[in-house]
């Protein structure tokens, strides 16, 4: 910790320095007019702002809108004096004339805001619903109100580039390989389950989605596949506002309220978020070994009953016009709690040898923490900045799995009691510093250090009441994982319209484990130097093409490496790996991307290569299947990537993606290779006086795995509201695969021991009802300036 302070403190005094005479300036281009577009009083930069550059008794010359950064550039057909027009929403118009000459930078230009008192603010945006972006891709969710009422899982099944199963499970372009952030921040909601995390943020909370295929340097090395970034809404007007939401259901419900208040330099909000699930299911699976002609059968039926609650409080505050503060913090709690009730029969050569019933119930109840700490510190230049990130996070969960087993006679013939607490401690401090140079360039440098301390302690006992017979053992692990890490990046022109985002990030990774029942300890660790190019050229302001390549880092954790042998069900046993090693990928990337206010559509080519990809491998042994994980696998994956949105009328407005890839698996002394796709339709329509109807659906082909197949899988559901009480509040009915009983997935694995089928059904039918409510009185006002980076922890492949 002492040399992350020492280096942050250098980095506070020395940076700013360094940094405005570190690269020469370059020769600015005749005849153009450049400047900076931002808040009176804030300083913010103003993105999107129309700029418009005109002559007396004339049409305009020429007009563009500025950047994410406020900066814009205008051609002028030669120099002299012209006139300068500037508008953006939520301010006054800005006019003055101008004198160009060879080398006219405007800098700085500011826009005081237009303030009015409203009883009710609606915002009408041309916004598209996907956007192709520099180096992401963005979905603004709070554009497609087909999803009102779910939750953030639903939103990531209509995101280009994702597919998301019938659990909530996400993919990437065919990989699972990601890491998901909420508001460019890690959060202990997805320490130990994404599909989980997703369920617990409702739907009309998330106002966009981030897609970052090709992270620059400045993220961190890990989620090979690349990184999603959950966007929730926020309070940005003066006042207080609120609004709550009630979406009951047969297979759920889910409850959300949120309150906001803004007074000047102070913003303060909170929500509350719970979701109620309940489910039923059916369970199958089918073992045949070649060797000994033994046939395992496992049949049964699963009850679910499982809740979230997620409450969160945060604050930002503007000290004087350089130093702002912001922090909060973030509690979720959840309980799960699985029946699954199997008939087990056992046979060889077609002579059965032993059937028994089992009751299997398992319980889980769990805590999470998120504590931040932001400081953030302006100059004359709007883009220059210096900021000081904080984040301490924990995750405690318990787990309990017992499993009761009867013979024919109904007496109990075996019992199983397994009781496993986990914790995840991560303390994380981080520096950023962004200097802007001549002519359009950006410079960015910063240090990281992430402290990991995962621990387990499990209780297993056997029971065999008819044998008198009675089995302890323990498991305590502990593993520890230090981080520390450094980067920079250069953003310049080439050819003078090509944009080129250049980095390195360096990574040192300590790691000690101790394996405490076993006497079994190690010390160990590796360093990284990752690369990252991303380069784009927009032409006629609406197309951009872009090229990219990175590499990703992905390391194991507590799930992977704990080398306790977990009996996970009868005659399965699953078993951690201390000794992996993490996987490294690389990433490239083509795409083209062009949209207008009525459309938009993006195409990408892509490949990726992982070496040592970190694999389950199953095996059997004495009619019992072992499930272990390996660096034995060496994947490559290409393929292509298709979405894009259309209002074919005013009111009707469509959108969809399809991904098309390949996959060549090989580890161990097995290969497996095979085409997919997934594809996803949407449609919204406006159908007056109130009323709105939208439906979506999905379908993603079967999977190949290194050792067989995995299940295609689909889904669809259609719903209708009606907006009440002045549109402060509304009333909405939605049908989740009305046209299908449930959900199945089905997998295969092949080997050349044994063969194994595995199919479960989820009944996922389902009908709920939508009823929301939003209050309070606003005032149109640009709130203070305020932390807007924040903690990147894009690491960790969990189970």
């Amino acid at each position: 910790m002492i040399r992350t302070l020492l280096l942050l403190v250098s980095l506070s005094t020395a940076l700013p320095a360094v940094c405005q005479d570190s690269l020469a300036q370059i020769e600015k281009r005749k005849t153009t007019i450049t400047g900076t577009v931002a808040d009176l009083n804030s300083k913010n930069p103003l993105p999107k702002a129309t700029v418009t550059l005109g002559a007396k008794a004339k049409a305009p010359l020429s007009s563009t809108l500025t950047n994410d950064q406020g900066r814009f550039e205008l051609a002028a057909p030669d120099t002299g004096t012209y006139t300068l027009s500037i508008t953006a929403v939520g301010y006054q118009p800005y006019s003055s004339e101008v004198r160009i000459t060879t080398n006219s930078d405007l800098g700085l230009i500011t826009l005081g805001s237009a303030t009015s008192t409203l009883k009710e603010v609606v915002v009408k945006t041309d916004k598209p619903l996907i956007e192709q972006k520099a180096d992401r891709l963005v979905y603004n969710a709070e554009n497609d109100k087909s999803t009102l009422g779910g939750t953030a899982a639903d939103v990531l099944r209509n995101v280009p580039m994702l597919s998301v199963d019938g659990n909530g499970n996400v993919q990437l372009r065919g990989s699972s390989n990601i890491r998901v952030l909420i508001n460019n921040r890690p959060s202990s909601l997805m320490a130990t389950s994404i599909a989980d995390a997703l369920r617990q943020i409702p739907a009309d909370m998330v106002k966009s989605v981030e897609v970052i295929t090709s992270p620059s340097a400045k993220y961190d090395a890990e989620g090979t596949a690349g990184v999603i970034n959950i966007i929730t809404k926020k309070n940005t007007l003066q006042g207080v506002t609120g609004s709550a939401t009630l979406v009951p259901g047969n297979v759920s419900t889910i409850g959300n309220a949120g309150l906001n208040y803004r007074r000047k330099q102070f913003g303060l909000n909170g929500t509350v978020g719970t979701n109620q699930f309940y489910n039923r299911g059916t369970t199958y699976l089918e073992r045949y070994s070649y060797n000994d002609k033994a046939l395992f059968i496992q049949d049964g039926k699963t009850r679910n009953r499982s809740g979230f609650i997620n409450p969160q409080l945060g604050f930002d505050l503007t000290l004087d016009e350089k130093n702002s503060i912001g922090g909060g913090v973030r509690f979720s709690t959840s309980h799960d709690y699985v029946t699954n009730k199997q008939v087990v029969t056992n046979s060889i050569n077609g002579t059965t040898t032993k059937v028994s019933n089992l009751d299997l119930v398992n319980r889980s109840n769990g805590t999470g923490y998120d504590f931040n700490f932001d400081y953030l510190r302006t100059f004359k230049d709007p883009q220059q900045e210096f900021s000081i990130l904080t984040l301490y996070s924990i995750e405690d969960e318990d787990n309990e799995a017992n499993q009761d087993e009867f013979n024919p006679s109904k007496e109990l013939s075996y019992q199983q009691r397994n009781l496993n607490e986990s914790r995840n401690v991560e303390a994380t401090l981080q520096a950023d510093y962004t200097q802007p140079l001549k002519n359009k360039t950006l410079f960015e440098i910063g240090a990281k250090t992430v402290l990991r301390k995962a621990s387990s302690d499990v209780d297993y006992k056997s029971i065999y009441p008819l044998a008198g017979q009675q089995i302890f053992s323990e498991n305590v692990f502990s593993y520890n994982q230090d981080v520390w890490a450094a980067y920079i990046t250069y953003t310049f022109k080439m050819l003078k319209k090509v944009n080129v985002k250049l980095g390195t990030r360096y990574e040192n990774t300590g790691i000690r484990a101790d394996f405490k029942t076993r006497d079994f300890s190690f010390n160990t660790g590796y360093d990284n130097l990752i690369p990252s190019i991303n380069a784009s050229y927009t032409f006629k302001e609406k197309h951009t093409l872009r090229a990219a390549f990175t590499q990703r880092l992905q390391r194991p954790q507590l799930f992977f490496l704990n080398p306790y042998r977990e009996v996970i069900a009868p005659q399965i046993i699953r078993q951690g790996n201390p000794e992996l090693d993490p996987e490294l990928s690389n990433l490239y990337e083509v795409s083209y991307g062009t949209y207008a206010s009525s459309f938009s559509i993006n195409a990408s080519m892509y490949g990726r290569t992982t070496n040592n990809a970190i694999t389950s491998v199953l095996s059997l042994s004495n009619d019992t299947s072992y499930i272990r994980f390996q660096n034995i696998a060496r994947n490559k994956t290409y393929g292509l990537s298709l979405s894009g949105s259309v209002k074919p009328v005013k009111r009707w407005s469509l959108n969809g993606n399809f991904n098309l890839y390949h996959s060549t698996l090989h580890g161990g002394n097995g290969t497996n290779q095979g085409w997919m796709y997934n594809f996803f339709v949407g449609s919204n329509l406006d159908l007056g006086k109130g009323w709105f109807h939208g439906f979506t659906g999905s379908f993603n082909s079967r999977r190949v795995t290194l050792q067989g197949r995995m299940a295609a899988f689909y889904y669809h559901n259609t719903h209708v509201r009606k907006d009440v009480l002045k549109k402060r509040g509304s009333v909405g009915i939605n049908l989740a695969n009305p046209f299908m009983k449930g959900t199945r997935v089905r997998n295969n694995l092949v080997t050349s021991a044994f063969e194994q089928m595995e199919s479960n059904i989820n009944y996922t039918r389902g009908i709920r009802l939508t009823l929301t409510y939003r209050f309070g009185t606003l005032q149109q006002a640009k709130p203070p300036r305020k932390p807007k980076k924040s903690i990147n922890n894009d690491d960790a492949l969990r189970g």
